[in-house]
């Protein structure tokens, strides 16, 4: 009898110290390697189980701080360790993060960290382009799929055949509603680098680019804008009017020394005819296919004082340069 007391006893003594109440189990966030313009990875360690079984651990991620496994998640197949790669990210982007684990008890978070993306901005040769008249342009292929003519189009031709009216008279530019252009003062030794001035009505009217080109729209031209500066959230870039300025203070007015023309756009200040010659050396304005209100339409203007690419109107009788995009 004494004996069985004892066994029992120690049974009980067994079984309650083998019954570990369950918890929560526990992680860490450790740390955010290998990050490139759409891709990182986050790892992670378990440090208590909670007394039972894992059931699923991985990385929450969000644009927003203390993102749980409702917003994002990606799962990990490790017992202890957690390592999992966050793909088709976007470049230049801010992003949040916590290690989680789940056990029949409930789900645990790591501390928040966060990680911004990479981004480069890729630019190389195209095979450039010639407008109905002979004249070749360099062009350049961009990382976001866009293929810009690195030059102002200097046709004095639609794509038909139609020539476009010189009007040297900048006083008739104002009571003209079809295709017109212009040498900035008149004057031929501006063509290169600067470009024919056009007005709106041979960008609607002409077909003005070559075959298989057109004249960009303001979202064509937003997202160059973009791609040159995806961190930014101002309408125009922070810098982008300086990734496209061609360098040196030959043409642009002041030092310039903000200018770096990092995708080779070569954008020159080649001013506008709006009531007379304005602007050669202090902007550079280029035509949309974007109407706005009225007699107006966006263009995009880069000026000397400014590191913006800025959107703004003009009047679709004005004279501004025109770049043309790949379709």
């Amino acid at each position: 009898m004494k004996l069985h007391h004892l066994l029992l006893t120690s049974l009980v003594f067994i079984f309650l110290f083998s019954c570990k109440k369950k918890e929560k189990a526990r992680v860490t966030t450790v740390e955010v390697v290998n990050i490139t313009d759409n891709s990182a990875v986050v790892k992670g360690e378990i440090t208590d189980d909670g007394n039972s079984k894992i059931k699923n651990s991985g990385v929450a991620w969000s644009l927003n701080p203390i993102p749980t496994k409702d917003d994002n998640f990606v799962l990990d197949d490790e017992d202890n360790s957690i390592s999992v790669q966050l793909s088709n990210l976007t470049p230049g982007t801010t992003y949040y993060v916590r290690a989680f684990v789940e056990n029949k008890t409930d789900i645990s978070y790591g501390t928040d960290l966060n990680f911004t993306t990479t981004y480069s901005i890729v630019s190389n040769p195209g095979q450039g382009v010639t407008d109905i008249d002979g004249n070749n342009y360099s062009t350049i292929i961009l990382g976001n799929n866009q293929e810009w003519m690195a030059e102002n189009l200097r046709t004095s031709t639609c794509s038909d055949g139609t020539p476009i009216p010189n009007i040297t008279d900048v006083s008739q530019w104002s009571n003209t509603i079809t295709p017109a252009w212009a040498f900035y003062d008149n004057d031929q030794q501006n063509e290169v680098p600067h470009g024919k001035l056009y007005n709106w009505y041979a960008v609607k009217d002409c077909a003005v680019c070559p075959d298989g080109w057109r004249v960009p729209t303001n979202e064509d031209w937003n997202k160059l804008v973009v791609y040159l500066d995806p961190i930014s959230a101002v309408e125009g870039g922070n810098d982008a009017g300086d990734k496209l300025k061609v360098t040196g203070n030959q043409y642009w007015n002041g030092a310039n020394e903000n200018a770096t023309d990092i995708i080779g756009f070569s954008a020159h200040p080649s001013g506008k005819i709006s009531g007379g010659f304005l602007g050669l050396t202090f902007s550079g304005i280029w035509w949309t296919q974007t109407e706005a209100t009225g007699n107006f339409t966006y263009v995009k203007e880069n000026t000397w004082s400014n590191s913006r690419l800025n959107g703004v109107t003009q009047s679709k009788k004005d004279g501004v340069s025109i770049r043309c995009l790949k379709n």
